[in-house]
């Protein structure tokens, strides 16, 4: 009795459908995110906040935004939806302008034929207490599609505003074509000023670049006609009244083709100097110096530039990257106003290895093509004040003075460093966009991810967000690379579970197979696997979900795939050919699986219970039976059953005293049917008794009786009667002595 009630208190517990995984509101893909700058008199204990504008669309002409605050968990505790007012409006992206103003841009696709339209919403984030309100201030329309942006003090009065770079519009005056430049209020969002620049603008950096108040454009530029796209300059643009300074006359590249400058601020009392792409070499522009210092002697693509406060004396450390490896350096101010480049170092291609060095320089090139923002980081992350330098590649932690290979922050990057529950946590973005024909997958560009004077070119792909330990990110070593796990069929409703550990994105190409064709079972390395899709192939990015308040990479999980809508020529598939890539959130990317899918097509369990008694025509049985869980039941094609959780139905039915079949038919949510024709007796199931042990009973009684009646008569038969038994013998009787036949004898003991 104890274990009957021991059990039937387990069963609840053991047999209870389990509760959905709770989402993190950071797993939500995002279109862009920056960091909410809080008030100069909000306390010290004041929990970050982030302005979140999501990447899935409520309507095709709206764009959501969230402020998102960190709990114990990131809580959502603001939105506002903007009306776009147009349908095309698919590339969006935020500006942060300072003081709690953003920009919101969404723009058409440029397609050159004069249709093209953008729109900016002014938004700003109001403080009330302990209460935040996302409200809009202002918004312009413009007739052409915006390609770059970014913020500047145009006037030099230190109040910032936004400035756009537009398509170039074609002008029969112009046989290069006009490009425009639009500066707009900060607060209203209405246009200010216009500069049209002959030819097309590239990638460039904003920053003050002259002796003159405000910033200017320092932006790579068509050098001439009829192809614009055949060389470039570098030029500085004065975005207060259009001044145009060349800076580099010639640079032997197409505009498109050249990788972006980033902006080196020595100190506040002197202009800029832009660390540049000098085309054969990388070197320094200082407008108020003799010429160009040239820091390499082959081309590359510069990485970060900033402030090194663990220096022996204030100095710029930058880093760049070209064919033979990560190179680092200080860059100091003269007292003649010289600029020097100390203490160098580099990590060597073959000290990062063939395979991963591979990976890295394609992904740079892909960053800066689309985006022109490689993935790097200078910055404190594990300790305060202490600046870590983190590289596709390699990393250089705080003090250790040893640059050393890391991670290779393939399609993910370190967006931002915030305190949170009393400890540094790096906010790492990680993309989940993917197009093998523009490269290997992008990293995400956020807002809040961007260096000093960011000309921004377009919007970010698709990324969700992890927290991650500062030591976690320093202290790379050797961090293991992603696995991937295929299962060789479907689940029932045509979905293939994935597992992997937290944060771990998977990029799956799935290609449909006709009945007789085999998929490969050997998968390509790992740049092919992400460069090249099988013909007929799809793409997709799913990720196995951080729970919130967790930290990426330190549980196991798993996330799910859909298979059904991937169809072959328009006709339902049962066989897919898959390839998944696992990259997790340091970018670390795991080997290639390959494997040929099959969709489940058992059909489900299906039983009934035959009691041994039921009630007998004309009253009603009720017969109990389970089928396997989410599947439909009717008898024999009839109205569906009452179907529970957990399987579970009843069959009503009025049973005849002699067997009649009741025949159930169950489908799961693939499709596959199971058929069951189950026996039932009205009455007493006269089938059930245990015939065989009742006939040996029966038998077994009929020889014991037998037994016992032979028992209680006389014999019927004895030992004939002598003269030697009856004790009558005479003196003459002798005993008589008979002669037996060979082999009659008794057998030897």
């Amino acid at each position: 009795m104890l274990g009957i009630t021991l059990a039937a208190g387990l069963v609840p517990a053991a047999t209870a459908a389990e509760p959905p995984p709770i989402i993190s509101r950071l797993e939500s893909p995002m279109a862009d995110a920056a960091v909410i700058e809080l008030p100069p008199d909000a306390p010290a204990e004041t929990t970050p906040m982030l302005l979140v504008l999501d990447a899935e669309r409520i309507a095709p002409s709206m764009a959501r935004l969230s402020i998102l605050r960190r709990g114990g968990a990131w809580d959502r505790v603001e939105v506002l939806d903007v009306d776009l007012e147009r349908d095309d409006l698919d590339a969006r992206w935020l500006v942060g302008l300072g003081g709690g103003r953003y920009s919101l841009i969404a723009t058409s696709r440029a397609t050159g034929a004069g249709t093209d339209h953008a729109s900016v919403v002014g938004l700003e984030v109001r403080h009330d207490g302990g209460s935040h309100a996302l409200v809009e201030t202002g918004r312009s329309r413009i007739d052409a599609a915006v390609s770059y942006s970014g913020s500047a003090d145009v006037d030099g009065l230190g109040t910032p505003e936004l400035v756009l770079g537009l398509e170039p519009l074609h002008d029969p005056s112009e046989p290069c074509g006009i490009s425009s430049l639009l500066v707009l209020d900060a607060a209203s969002s209405m246009v200010r000023r216009v500069i049209d620049v002959p030819g097309h603008l590239g990638s460039g950096v904003i920053g003050r670049w002259d002796g003159a108040p405000g910033d200017d454009l320092l932006v790579h530029a068509s050098a001439g006609c009829p192809d614009p796209e055949t060389t470039a300059r570098l030029v500085s643009i004065r975005l207060r009244d259009g001044t145009e300074t060349t800076m580099v006359p010639t640079l032997r590249a197409r505009v498109s083709d050249v990788p972006p400058p980033l902006r080196v601020r020595l100190s506040d009392d002197r202009p800029d100097v832009a660390f540049a792409n000098l085309g054969d070499t990388l070197g320094l522009i200082d407008i108020d110096t003799r010429g160009p210092v040239t820091v390499a002697t082959a081309p590359g693509q510069a990485l970060v530039a900033g402030p090194d406060t663990a220096a022996d004396r204030p100095a710029i450390r930058i880093s760049w990257l070209d064919r033979d490896g990560v190179h680092i350096a200080h860059v100091r101010d003269t007292p003649r106003d010289l600029l020097q480049v100390t203490d160098r170092r580099e990590l060597g291609a073959d000290v990062v290895g063939s395979e991963r060095w591979g990976m890295v320089v394609a992904a740079v090139a892909t960053d800066a093509r689309l985006h022109g923002l490689p993935s790097a980081w200078l910055g404190a992350v594990a300790t305060e004040g202490c600046p870590d330098l983190v590289l596709p590649g390699a990393i250089e932690s705080c003090g250790s003075g040893e640059l050393r290979p890391g991670a290779t922050w393939l399609a993910t990057r370190i967006a931002t460093v915030l305190p949170i529950e009393g400890r540094a946590t790096t906010l790492i973005a990680a993309g989940i966009g993917w197009d093998p024909l523009a490269g290997l997958p992008p990293s995400p560009t956020p807002s809040m991810a961007g260096p000093p004077g960011w000309w921004r070119h377009g919007a970010s792909t698709a990324f969700v967000l992890s927290e991650v330990r500062g030591s976690d990110v320093v202290y790379f070593r050797d961090f293991p690379s992603p696995k991937a796990t295929i299962e060789a069929t479907t689940d029932k409703d045509g979905s293939s579970t994935l597992p992997g550990y937290t944060g771990t994105r998977l990029f799956v190409s799935i290609r449909p197979l006709g009945e007789d064709e085999e998929g490969p079972d050997v998968a390509p390395s790992k740049i092919e696997s992400l460069l090249h899709v099988p013909s007929g192939g799809v793409v997709r990015t799913v990720r196995v979900p951080v729970p919130p308040g967790n930290e990426s990479g330190r549980d196991g999980s798993f996330t799910t795939l859909g298979l059904s809508e991937i169809t072959k020529d328009g006709t339902p598939s049962s066989r897919w050919s898959m390839r998944v890539v696992p990259i997790n959130d340091w970018g670390e990317v795991g080997f290639p699986v390959v494997r040929t899918i099959t969709r489940d097509a058992l059909g489900p369990t299906l039983n009934l219970e035959t009691p041994f008694t039921n009630p007998v025509w004309p009253f009603l049985a009720h017969l109990d039976g389970r089928a396997e869980p989410g599947s439909t039941v009717s008898i024999d094609g009839g109205p569906a059953l009452d179907v529970d959780e957990r399987g579970r139905f009843t069959v009503d039915t009025r049973l005849a005293p002699w067997p009649q079949t009741v025949r159930l038919v169950a489908t799961d949510a693939s499709g596959n049917t199971s058929i069951g024709e189950f026996s039932v007796v009205g009455g007493v199931d006269y089938r059930q008794f245990p015939w065989a042990l009742i006939v040996a009973l029966t038998l077994l009684g009929l020889v014991a009786v037998r037994g016992l009646s032979s028992a209680g008569r006389g014999r019927t038969g004895g030992v004939e009667a002598t003269a030697w038994s009856l004790g009558v013998l005479d003196d003459a009787a002798r005993p008589e002595i008979e002669e037996l036949p060979p082999g009659s004898g008794l057998a030897p003991r």
